[in-house]
């Protein structure tokens, strides 16, 4: 690879760390969370997240990124605070990652 795919290969990795919090490691999650069980992610969803990010085989395990779309009216705001307190740090923890954080969007 010539100099200038090297700049280029650098720049998207500057934009990629910027846009997630410099995270090692983005999880997005699209199946809905789970409003009635014990966690909010459900069994299947955190089985997948395991498989996904171990196949992965990151060098790096600084930070886990999760990325999640909720409605409002499904999940209160306690509720999605004690998750990503208790339920993404503890998954981050367990896969590697030395950090989490989220990325939330609230849906009307």
């Amino acid at each position: 690879m010539g100099a200038s795919g090297q700049r280029r290969l650098v720049s998207q990795t500057i934009l990629s760390l910027l846009l997630t919090d410099n995270a090692d490691c983005v999880v997005v999650i699209r199946a809905p969370l789970e409003k009635d069980g014990e966690t909010l992610l459900s069994v299947d969803t955190r089985a997948a997240i395991e498989k996904h990010v171990a196949a992965a085989k990151l060098r790096n395990k600084g930070k886990l990124q999760v990325s999640v779309k909720t409605r409002r009216d499904r999940i209160s705001a306690a509720r999605f605070d004690a998750f990503y307190r208790i339920e993404v740090t503890e998954l981050a923890r367990s896969l590697g990652f030395t950090s989490a954080s989220v990325e939330h969007t609230p849906l009307n």
